[in-house]
């Protein structure tokens, strides 16, 4: 509980994080009612992909730590769904996961293969189009790519790597696993987290990186 003349930053920071994030684990009636959105998602023939939209945004509207648009237009494109983050959101974030703290928006592909480069290559010119830094693609299937630096896959590093832009895939498996009880800031933390190692990975110097650019030399 805030204390008189406490401010809700400074409530926030003497938290700890776990203690943080498990206020916002889903509730059990909350969890059914993904249950049921994740069985039309498995068993639809739609391809219009407003079931996997239905559950997406059922569950940031759980989170209740955003303002969310569904089918936001731009001047070319049109936006699944966008997340406006306020002072609370952006107060939260901040102590618990930062990259979260800003607009992102969120795309859906309800189509029963894998996501392939063509398509991550148009989220990413929305991304860098709009200016944001994370994007998070919610699909049946994962990405294509045999590693991290791979097809789709490597599409996401080269754009964490070159502009500092983060997309982040979350499929038919996690969405399993977020309605049996994992919690969906700690996943999107971990893959994350995992393409920012991928990245850190990438840049550190080859040890004889020096020796080989002299050598290079006329």
């Amino acid at each position: 509980m805030i204390k008189e003349g406490e401010s809700l930053s400074d409530y926030l920071k003497a938290l700890p994080k776990d203690y943080i994030r498990k206020e916002k684990d889903l509730k059990e009636e909350e969890v059914k009612t993904l249950s049921k959105l994740l069985n039309d998602i498995e068993t639809t023939t739609d391809k219009s992909g407003k079931a996997l939209e239905k559950f997406v945004s059922q569950l940031f509207e759980y989170l209740n730590l955003h303002h969310i648009y569904l089918n936001k237009r731009t001047s070319t494109n049109e936006i699944d769904l966008f997340l406006k983050t306020n002072d609370v959101s952006r107060t939260y974030y901040n102590n618990t996961l930062p990259i979260l703290s800003e607009d992102f928006i969120v795309e859906c592909k309800q189509y029963h293969q894998k996501v392939k480069v063509t398509w991550v290559n148009k989220f990413y010119s929305l991304l860098s189009f709009g200016n944001y830094k994370l994007g998070i693609i919610f699909s049946v299937e994962p990405l294509t790519g045999k590693n991290d630096w791979d097809s789709s896959k490597g599409v996401c590093s080269k754009v964490a790597l070159k502009d500092d832009i983060y997309i982040i895939n979350l499929h038919l498996e996690d969405m399993k696993n977020i309605v049996e009880g994992y919690n969906v800031i700690d996943i999107i933390d971990e893959k994350y987290t995992k393409l920012k190692d991928n990245i850190a990975v990438e840049l550190i110097p080859h040890p004889h990186q020096q020796y080989l650019t002299h050598q290079k030399r006329p």
